[in-house]
């Protein structure tokens, strides 16, 4: 075994896939011919990326490959941009559309795209249980970080529900016109019964009812 435990890693991980349940960052790496992926979650691990840096690099080297599978040739901050555009929940519907038909011109689903990008919690369990990585220096809780992940996961599930909606129009299935789909959560509090969307619940820091009981 090297010094650096990656013998072991690469039998962990040949060892889940033979068993039928590879993780999502195998399989994904598997499905976008990234080999070296795993050596360059490692390296950048260890120069002391946090699993949210680690997030964005695995997803962008999947992005970065489909598009020069696609027969594009990324420029230089392209792929950032492009990722930045897909994940981040604050881009407009305009510039969205702009970028779907993009990929669309290059016959890039961008649903599954999306659905093909990695989380952070992902990305911890396969360096955990796959590459044999400690990541308890990992646990402590951030309100941006964990924003994040909630709006992420909306966007995502706007992606997937459009995309969706939009083969079923193709193919006949479905009559519809233009898609918009929007996503929303709304947090009760047991205790006063108001409601909060995550955008104010966040801002507020919580709810009013704590305030007035204080």
């Amino acid at each position: 075994m090297s010094p650096d435990g990656r013998q072991n890693t690469e039998v962990n991980c040949l060892e889940r896939s033979q068993s039928g349940v590879p993780c999502k960052v195998d399989r994904v790496a598997a499905k976008y011919g990234l080999d070296d992926l795993d050596s360059e979650l490692l390296d950048a691990r260890e120069g002391g990326d946090s699993l949210r840096e680690l997030e964005t690099r695995a997803n962008r080297a999947v992005l970065r490959r489909a598009l020069r599978d696609a027969g594009a040739d990324p420029l230089p901050g392209e792929v950032a941009n492009i990722h930045r555009l897909l994940t981040d929940e604050d881009v407009s519907e305009g510039t969205a559309l702009r970028l779907r038909e993009k990929l669309d011109r290059l016959d890039i689903d961008h649903a599954e795209l999306a659905e093909d990008f990695v989380s952070y919690q992902t990305v911890r369990t396969h360096l955990r249980d796959c590459l044999n990585v400690d990541t308890s220096r990992q646990q402590s809780v951030s309100l941006e970080d964990e924003r994040e992940t909630l709006f992420g996961l909306l966007g995502r599930t706007e992606r997937v529900v459009e995309g969706s909606l939009s083969r079923l129009r193709a193919a006949g299935l479905l009559e519809l016109g233009g898609i918009e789909v929007t996503a929303t959560v709304r947090v009760v509090c047991p205790e006063c019964n108001r409601s909060y969307t995550l955008s104010t619940l966040f801002a507020e820091r919580g709810c009013a009812c704590t305030d007035e009981e204080s």
